[in-house]
C-alpha cells in the first residue's frame, strides 16, 4: 500500500479500546517493545479517551519489510492506521523510539495530530550517536539480540526498577525480536534529525523526561522543547528511560493531565 506521500507502507498490527466515537489517542512504543507494553497507560486513558496501541513495523504482529526503512517510512504506516479506522485527527504519545516516529508523524501530518507527548526522546543525533547507534545494528546482526538486551536493560530501568516482573517481560521481549529488524530500526534512528522542522510544528506538545534518565537525559528535552513553538517541559523525580513501564501510574496521569487540559 501507498502513503499519501508516495511512500510504500506497511498494515500495522493494533489494538482500539475504549469508548466509541471518543478523542483518539496513539501509543507509539519504544525500540524493540511492541503495543502491549503500554497496556497499563492505556487501560487509565480509556475512562474518557479511545487508545489505539500499535506495533511498528518490525516490532510486534507487524510485518518487516526489506530495509532500508526510514522513520518517514514508520510516520506513513501511521497515518495509514489512522486512515484505515477513519480517524482523521488524533493525540499522538511517543516513547523513546515511538517519540522519534511521533516527531516525523506531526512534521509530515500536522493536521492529524491534535496535542503530542514526547517522552524519553529526542530531535537530533549527533555524529557519536549515529555511530553509537550504526554499532548497535552491528551488534545484534553479529551476535544476537542477548548482548543488545542486556545493554538496553542496564539504560532503560533505575536499580530499584530492575526488581519489576515488566522488566524480565521487557527482557524476554528484545530477545525475541528479529536481529535484522531491530538493525534496520537502528539504520533508521540513525538518521533522524528534526530540529529545524519542529518549528512548523503548531500541535500543542508536552516534552517529558524523567531526571533519572540516562539514556536520553533531560538536555534532550530541553532542546526539543525550545525549538516547538506550543510546547510545555516535565521533569519527573526518580524517573528513568522507561518511566511509562516502571511508573505506568505516574506516566498516565501526567499524559491525562496533558490532554484534559482546556487551555
Amino acid at each position: 500500500m501507498r502513503s499519501q506521500s508516495g511512500r510504500v507502507t506497511v498494515p500495522l498490527a493494533y489494538d482500539r479500546t475504549g469508548p466509541a466515537g471518543g478523542p483518539v489517542v496513539v501509543l507509539l512504543h519504544s525500540v524493540g517493545l511492541d503495543r502491549t507494553f503500554w497496556a497499563p497507560v492505556a487501560t487509565a486513558l480509556e475512562h474518557r479517551y479511545t487508545a489505539v496501541r500499535v506495533d511498528l513495523r518490525g516490532h510486534g504482529e507487524s510485518p518487516s519489510p526489506p530495509g532500508p526503512w526510514s522513520l518517514e517510512d514508520l510516520a506513513d504506516d501511521v497515518a495509514e492506521v489512522l486512515r484505515s479506522m477513519g480517524v482523521e485527527r488524533a493525540h499522538v504519545v511517543g516513547q523513546s523510539f515511538g517519540g522519534l516516529v511521533a516527531q516525523h508523524l506531526a512534521i509530515r501530518y500536522p493536521d492529524m495530530v491534535m496535542r503530542l507527548v514526547l517522552s524519553g526522546t529526542s530531535c537530533t543525533t549527533s555524529e557519536s550517536e549515529r555511530s553509537m547507534f550504526l554499532e548497535r545494528a552491528d551488534l545484534a546482526e553479529a551476535h544476537g539480540m542477548e548482548p543488545v538486551a542486556r545493554a538496553a536493560i542496564a539504560r532503560w530501568f533505575t536499580d530499584t526498577g530492575m526488581n519489576l516482573a515488566v522488566v524480565r517481560t521487557a527482557r524476554q521481549r528484545l530477545l525475541s525480536n528479529d536481529p535484522d529488524s531491530w538493525a534496520k530500526t537502528f539504520h533508521a534512528i540513525a538518521g533522524h534529525n528534526v530540529l529545524d522542522s519542529l518549528h512548523d510544528v503548531y500541535a500543542r506538545t508536552l516534552v517529558v523526561t524523567g531526571d533519572a534518565d540516562v539514556a536520553t537525559p533531560p538536555h534532550f528535552a530541553a532542546e526539543m522543547a525550545a525549538a516547538l513553538p506550543n510546547s510545555e517541559m516535565k521533569i519527573l523525580d526518580n524517573v528513568p528511560h522507561m518511566g511509562y513501564l516502571e511508573q505506568p501510574a505516574l506516566m498516565a496521569r501526567t499524559i491525562l493531565d496533558f490532554l484534559d487540559r482546556e487551555a
